[in-house]
């Protein structure tokens, strides 16, 4: 009995990242994913150094430190676009584009 010993895609388990093929489409998602998350960090820190209070009590505890706000609004959003297909980061792009819009809208609220 011969043993095969390929290693490709296919014979991957399922919890090693890389088992699931990205179409075109999947890239894309992963890339508009890390934007909107690179957005979302910028306006956080734009709205904080303004004096603006940050709603959120989780992140407004990661203000203070930059090596965490990086590490949770960046480094946790790569693993993730490592290890999920890019079909799965759909309802997270859109929970993203609405979180943007609202904070975007807030802060043109308070400037004005």
């Amino acid at each position: 009995m011969a043993i095969n010993r390929q290693h490709s895609a296919k014979n991957l388990p399922r919890f090693i990242p890389g088992r699931y093929h990205d179409d075109g489409w999947g890239r894309r998602f992963k890339v508009v994913y890390i934007v909107l998350q690179f957005i979302d960090l910028g306006l956080t820190l734009a709205a904080a150094r303004c004096g603006f209070a940050e709603l959120n009590p989780f992140v407004r505890g990661l203000l203070a430190s930059p090596l965490e706000l990086a590490i949770v609004k960046v480094g946790i959003p790569l693993l993730l676009v490592w290890v999920l297909p890019g079909r799965f980061l759909l309802p997270a792009i859109a929970l993203l584009l609405w979180v943007i819009g609202w904070n975007v809208r807030e802060l043109a609220l308070l400037a004005f």
